[in-house]
């Protein structure tokens, strides 16, 4: 959005807003509640009517109204607020807070005209460039600054560059770099080697023309073909010629339709994304096409004209390669830019570093005494790299909305104590010596964290000759000191006393390991010195060995062990799942609450699409199946259920059906690609359901299609045929059934995906807003104010275990659910 936030207490004046905003809604009773009790004390026989003018009093109180005034005059119902104005006013507070919460772009502004204001009259991202710069140095090893020196000096006049390269000064020539760049170092930044939309689009236009115009085709039979319209399916060419239609183009054929499409997409680059699912099925169907035909080459060999579009094809993604962007300069931009890039978590690295280039602080052992203005795990973790969902009307985020490319849903981890990269950053981030330039301590802290890897090392080749049968008296397998002191306890190697028996007795008694490795661990590390920490590093915490390479360092000692376990333990309190009949209330009531407020502001397209991005996370679908199609899921499985015995479909013809389900504008089953419905199918097979696959005979100039079947229709899992059953009516397969299909569908992939399923805080807030109305909310006579200091103090015990940010005012999904909390027990008072 864009926004400028001024460098007031944010967090303070949110709490406010929104404090503010819930005592609009003070009292849960309304008008249709009134007016139920009152005609119950009017119904009601002389020896109960006592019990039901005490419950009329209780709601006329709460409004200050006269009880036996309202019973002899109806007009008085008047004065309470009606259901659909408080649902109202709850639409509104949700569009209020949206209108006022930050995003990461906006986060990040605050932190660096805060902590940089030396570079107040820079942009953002190139005040963080220069901040960088100025830390690293010509020494730092990890932050290379070269490419960005470079550039300085190519984009110096004569004269100073002249002087530049003369100078043998290193803090003179860092400050003649940092002088000489501004914000045109950015212009590549985000171009990469692969290939755009636009791309594709123009390059089959130019081949089509290339090959029609300069090459001999010819046909399976050896006959000339002549290259007239591109074959497209019915369904591809219709989806191409209303799309040129919407957009002035009227309308076209096979023929023409791709150069329109081109110039369409050359005029307006903001459909770049939008279009981006029609033009892969497009190019899909264009390379099947290329490959019916055959042309022959120079020395006359006969080849699949697909080889021409496959080479010109590298030539594009080389030609890409060459523009090459800055490192350095992409990493500010993205900081900037509040760019989540999927790096197997290699962005929490780059925070520490970014704390240290920033002479940040850390609150360790005791959180109460963090400095909100510079604390690492405030600013940077909880305000800055969470899932805000703000951030996805930030520029490039509309540039290029690729799964592949950003994170879809950080998971909401705050500070891993418990992790051994994390901890050494934040060793030297806490360590007192003015000596240490920023670029020192990062390098130091990479030199720590292969020490201890190196340790990690002895060990393991230690203990392995003695499993087989090396003499421990040989110097190679010298035994590493403190090798007897590493214990597993529930997935995490914890404290060591100075023997066995002291490490049992410690282990017995910790309720909490996250608490003690922040609380007792963390802080005894900030004092040892560095000639210690290897050791101490080893005896406490899980360290990586080289050998080991399979997942990023800083991910290992996650929270999945404890989020998982939590999020399960949690989601068993609600609702059972082998109820066929269970409509999960507080879901659907989540999903419509969200569709009437993308109807309230139809206009407001960056809420609309807000509402959906909410609605992604609801039934927990978005990260744990891998893609955001659970409603599509449900539909694939109903089509090979109701499929024949054995019955065989393709891709395509699954995708024909699950078109004519309802809803399917507003599901967008039309407009499916067909790789999402092959992912789907994995994640069907993952969760239990047997669907089998075979590979289609054969069709010559064609690949083979992959075919389809449910094999088994019925399972001794209950679950598995709990979701069958709501598909034995076809003709009520509607919204309702979608949703309540789509709930426990989610519910199985997360009880079921296994390790490399990541619980995410969002899941977790969902779980606890479904525990909290079903086991823990008692109290009908209750304000939204006191609902949300509830819920917040129920929810955060467990977020806080899991090491997920707690919630908050400032994250707009946290106002919606707590929002949808009320409106759903709004919605069962007295119904």
């Amino acid at each position: 959005m864009g926004k400028t936030i001024n460098k007031d207490n944010l967090t303070q004046k949110l709490r406010t807003q929104f404090s503010n905003e819930l005592n609009g809604i003070s009292i849960l009773y309304s008008r249709e509640d009134a007016e139920a009790a009152r005609n119950a004390v009017l119904k009601a026989e002389p020896d109960s009517r006592r019990f039901r003018e005490r419950e009329l009093k209780t709601i006329c109180d709460a409004y200050g109204v006269d009880m036996k005034e309202l019973i002899r005059k109806r007009s008085l119902l008047g004065v309470f607020p009606s259901r659909d104005d408080i649902y109202s006013r709850i639409n509104q507070i949700i569009y209020e807070m949206y209108q006022t919460v930050p995003s990461p772009e906006n986060s990040m502004e605050r932190i660096v005209r805060r902590l940089a204001s030396e570079y107040a009259d820079d942009s953002v991202r190139l005040a963080i460039l220069k901040k960088f710069m100025n830390g690293a140095g010509f020494a730092c090893k990890t932050i290379d600054i070269s490419e960005a020196e470079k550039w300085a000096v190519k984009h110096m006049d004569a004269q100073t560059a002249a002087q530049y390269r003369k100078n043998r000064n290193d803090d003179e020539k860092l400050e003649m770099i940092i002088a000489a760049l501004d914000d045109s170092i950015f212009e590549n930044v985000g171009q990469n080697a692969e290939i755009t939309p636009r791309d594709t689009v123009t390059l089959m236009a130019d081949k089509t023309e290339s090959i029609r115009e300069n090459q001999e085709t010819i046909d399976a039979s050896g006959n000339p073909y002549i290259v007239e319209d591109i074959v497209l399916s019915t369904e591809t060419l219709e989806r191409l010629v209303k799309y040129c239609e919407e957009k002035g183009y009227g309308s076209q054929d096979g023929k023409t339709v791709i150069a329109v499409l081109r110039t369409i997409l050359e005029n307006d680059p903001s459909d770049l994304s939008a279009i981006e699912p029609l033009v892969k099925d497009l190019e899909s169907e264009y390379k099947n096409w290329l490959n019916t035909f055959w042309y022959k080459d120079r020395k006359g060999n006969l080849k699949k004209a697909f080889e021409l579009y496959k080479e010109a094809r590298k030539d594009v993604k080389s030609r890409n390669k060459k523009q090459k962007e800055i490192a350095l300069a992409k990493l500010a931009d993205d900081f900037a830019s509040g760019v989540f890039r999927t790096d197997n978590g290699l962005i929490r690295e780059r925070l520490y570093w970014f704390a240290i280039m920033f002479g940040m602080s850390a609150a360790i052992g005791n959180m109460e005494n963090r400095n909100p203005d510079t604390d690492i795990e405030k600013n940077l973790f909880e305000d800055y790299y969470c899932d805000n969902l703000m951030r996805w009307f930030s520029e490039r985020y509309r540039e290029q909305k690729n799964a592949s490319v950003f994170e879809n849903e950080p998971t909401g981890e705050s500070i891993n104590p418990k992790n051994y990269i994390e901890a050494i950053y934040l060793y030297y981030l806490k360590k007192d010596d003015p000596g240490l330039t920023p670029g020192m301590r990062i390098d130091k802290a990479r030199d720590m964290i292969a020490s201890c890897e190196t340790y990690m090392d002895r060990i393991q080749e230690y203990e392995t000759a003695l499993e087989n049968g090396a003499s421990a008296t040989i110097k190679k397998f010298e035994k590493p000191e403190y090798a007897e002191y590493k214990f597993l306890v529930d997935n995490h190697l914890v404290y060591s006393a100075k023997t066995p028996e002291d490490m049992d007795e410690l282990s017995e008694n910790i309720p909490n390991m996250t608490v003690v490795y922040r609380e007792s661990l963390l802080p005894e590390l900030m004092d040892l010195e560095e000639d210690a920490v290897p050791q101490y590093m080893v005896m406490n915490y899980a360290i990586r060995a080289h050998e080991n390479k399979t997942s990023p360092r800083i991910r290992i000692s996650s929270s999945e062990h404890t989020a998982y376990s939590a999020l399960s333990d949690t989601l068993e309190n609600t609702v059972d799942l082998s109820d066929s009949e269970s409509e999960r209330p507080l879901i659907l009531n989540m999903l419509k609450l969200a569709d009437s407020l993308a109807a309230a502001h139809p206009d407001d397209t960056d809420f609309v699409r807000l509402c959906e991005r909410m609605k992604e996370r609801i039934s927990f679908d978005y990260t744990m199946s891998g893609n955001r199609s659970m409603p599509l899921m449900a539909a694939v499985l109903r089509t090979l259920y109701l499929s024949k015995k054995n019955e065989k479909k393709s891709v395509i013809e699954i995708r024909k059906e699950i078109t004519t389900i309802i809803n399917r504008d507003k599901y967008g089953f039309d407009r499916i690609p067909a790789a999402n419905i092959r992912r789907v199918i994995e994640n069907l097979k993952a969760i239990g359901f047997d669907i089998a696959m075979a590979a289609e005979e054969e069709k010559p100039g064609e690949e083979p299609e992959k075919i389809y079947w449910l094999a088994a229709k019925k399972y001794d899992d209950q679950l598995l045929n709990a979701v069958l059953k709501e598909f034995d009516e076809p003709e009520y397969f509607n919204r309702e059934t979608i949703e309540r299909v789509t709930a426990m569908l989610s519910d199985l992939v997360l009880m079921r995906g296994g390790e490399g399923s990541r619980p995410t805080r969002n899941m977790m807030v969902i779980a606890k807003a479904m525990d909290y109305i079903y086991n823990e909310y008692e109290d009908d006579n209750v304000s939204l104010p006191e609902i949300y200091e509830n819920f917040a103090s129920f929810a955060n015990e467990q977020l806080t275990e899991a090491r997920y940010q707690k919630i908050s005012e400032k994250n707009i999904f946290d106002v919606f659910v707590i929002c949808s909390i009320y409106a759903n027990i709004l919605a069962d008072y007295r119904e």
